[in-house]
């Protein structure tokens, strides 16, 4: 479907064609109605021809999806594999950590497909590479950093957040580099608490690895949907539509999997420099939602 207003353009893969002009609102403008044809009846009753000369497809919110649903399956696998009988639990496990994998893969991709969208141009990307190679020259920066100042570079951030960047991605990338850039070799099996083997490698990947990478991923975007910088025009162009249409629903959709990415690494979500009780976590969340007033009539009892 796609969105009649010309200066938007936006075009949903997921919402199927329909006939005409539907009630359906555009989640990056929020003003069009959609359709699936050029030519379409708009609400005023006169007829608008729109000619699409370009389309955006936003990786990272591609990715996103991908960690979040593979989070929900590692999740699952995982609790199948402790109500499992004996001797029956390796094929959740191994459901666990191909779930898993995924998912922390899918994490970074998403947070290295953000930085590499509209809502980092390219001359803050060159400005940053030119910063890192003259500081690490002859060395190259890891990905992780790369990402990190790219962003850093485009969004305000606070001293606190800055640090929670550094630890977050620094993990998340350690994670995913080895998926990237594979190399197998022999591990000496770990005895699990079950009575089960399993490696350093498998639970590297495991339920809680891709819920603290869905987490990770959330939080740095809850905070850039919020916090665009002045610097450069695009970014707060990027910010403003995505901040509901994407970010918003990618939380809710982790939220339903049964995970509270508020006692983990999202936490730092919309805080200030100052240490927060979890009451001014809640005032100051910057993404208000139904679940999230849920939670603040339940800290006022």
């Amino acid at each position: 479907m796609w969105c009649v207003n010309p200066q938007c353009g936006f075009l949903d893969e997921h919402e199927p064609a329909r006939p005409g002009v539907g009630s359906w609102k555009c989640p990056r403008c929020g003003e069009a109605t959609f359709e699936n044809a050029r030519t379409a009846t708009a609400t005023a009753g006169t007829t608008a021809t729109v000619e699409v000369t370009a389309i955006v497809i936003s990786v990272w919110s591609a990715w996103a999806r991908v960690a979040i649903n593979t989070g929900k399956q590692a999740a699952e696998a995982k609790r199948s594999a402790a109500a499992a009988l004996a001797g029956q639990s390796a094929y959740f496990k191994g459901s666990e950590y191909d779930a898993g994998m995924t998912a922390v893969a899918a994490a970074a991709f998403a947070i290295d497909g953000l930085y590499a969208s509209e809502a980092c141009p390219k001359a803050a990307r060159d400005a940053v590479k030119a910063r890192l190679a003259a500081q690490y020259a002859p060395d190259s920066p890891a990905r992780h950093e790369v990402v990190r100042e790219g962003l850093k570079e485009v969004f305000v951030t606070t001293g606190r957040v800055k640090q929670q960047w550094s630890a977050d991605l620094k993990w998340l990338y350690s994670r995913r580099n080895p998926v990237v850039h594979s190399e197998e070799r022999q591990e000496k099996p770990l005895s699990m608490p079950d009575g089960s083997l399993s490696t350093v490698k498998r639970e590297n990947y495991n339920a809680d690895a891709a819920a603290r990478a869905v987490e990770i991923m959330l939080s740095v975007l809850a905070w850039c949907v919020v916090h665009p910088g002045t610097g450069y025009p695009e970014t707060a162009e990027w910010a403003t539509p995505n901040r509901r249409a994407a970010v918003e629903n990618l939380q809710t959709w982790w939220r339903a999997a049964g995970w509270h990415p508020f006692d983990g690494p999202a936490a730092c979500a919309g805080l200030d420099e100052a240490a927060p009780t979890f009451q001014s976590w809640l005032a100051a969340c910057p993404l208000p939602s139904v679940f999230m007033s849920a939670l603040r009539r339940a800290a006022r009892r």
